[in-house]
């Protein structure tokens, strides 16, 4: 549902089928995690994001929707990142060696 409101945020108002959208992430997000040495199959996801559903949008907004997706991902897992580094290094921190 999220991937369909940027591609209404993005396309200027127009409403696409919610089952066009999740069949099209969902595919692309298949295929792109099975793609051999393509770490979190970057670039591919997108591509295959745009190629499908281009028949459907303009493939400016579904570039736009793939990429703010893409940003979004790698934003939660910086936070996450950080976060869990200051959880480890609080609690090694609080050890002591004898």
């Amino acid at each position: 549902m999220g991937y369909q409101q940027l591609l209404v945020l993005f396309d200027g108002g127009e409403a696409v089928s919610c089952l066009v959208v999740i069949s099209g992430v969902l595919a692309a997000t298949l295929l792109g995690f099975l793609a051999p040495f393509v770490p979190g199959g970057i670039g591919v996801r997108e591509t295959l994001m745009v190629v499908l559903l281009s028949p459907s949008v303009a493939a400016d907004s579904v570039t736009a929707m793939a990429l703010a997706g893409r940003v979004s991902i790698i934003g939660v897992e910086l936070v996450m990142f950080v976060v869990m580094t200051a959880l480890v290094g609080r609690t090694f921190s609080g050890k002591q060696n004898n």
